[in-house]
């Protein structure tokens, strides 16, 4: 039996056409048609669109950093700390390598490779970053490290929503000192 003329198409084409369906049950309907369709959505359009996390997951980071393909079907980032249960996590796990503590990056590292993810991320529509720890906790361990998360999302043209809540900036300036607020990179 031949497959359906769609799935003839080159992946990347295929790939682009999947991306534009936003809705998760409408993916996972491609997905139920065949075999093929299965193959073809599952994990790719079905893990790789929303990263919705409370914790800081080198290995996913480090995997987004690696898979630009895979990175670049995610359209929305909520990450939050540990504390939040507001909602159920969602990462890619089938093809993110296992966990591995002993190797796990320093942190300077791990922030390098989250500015790389959000590089990859060519479909990034909405990014949420929410800590609800009080100070003395700070969303980043390095002031450079929410500087650098910040001007990697800068660049995103098709960032349509952005929201930071929380203790963000706290090293900052005062108004007085940057009246323009050229030291922030918000």
């Amino acid at each position: 039996m031949d497959s359906a003329p769609l799935l003839r198409l080159p992946s990347e084409i295929l790939d682009g056409i999947l991306a534009l369906i936003d809705s998760h049950e409408d993916i996972l309907s491609f997905a139920l048609v065949n075999k093929e369709c299965s193959q073809f959505a599952i994990p790719r359009h079905t893990e790789y669109r929303v990263l919705l996390i409370r914790h800081s997951y080198p290995q996913v980071w480090t995997h987004l950093a690696q898979r630009a393909d895979l990175a670049s079907f995610i359209t929305h980032v909520h990450i939050t700390d540990r504390s939040t249960r507001s909602f159920t996590e969602r990462k890619p796990s089938t093809l993110v390598p296992p966990s591995d503590t002993r190797g796990a990056p320093d942190e300077t590292t791990r922030i390098w490779y989250m500015c790389k993810a959000i590089d990859n991320m060519k479909s990034l529509r909405s990014f949420v970053w929410e800590f609800n720890l009080k100070l003395p906790y700070r969303p980043t361990l390095l002031p450079e490290h929410e500087d650098a998360i910040l001007q990697a999302l800068e660049k995103k043209k098709t960032l349509e929503y952005f929201a930071l809540l929380g203790p963000f900036g706290s090293h900052i300036r005062p108004l007085s000192h940057d009246p323009d607020s050229k030291m922030y990179p918000v």
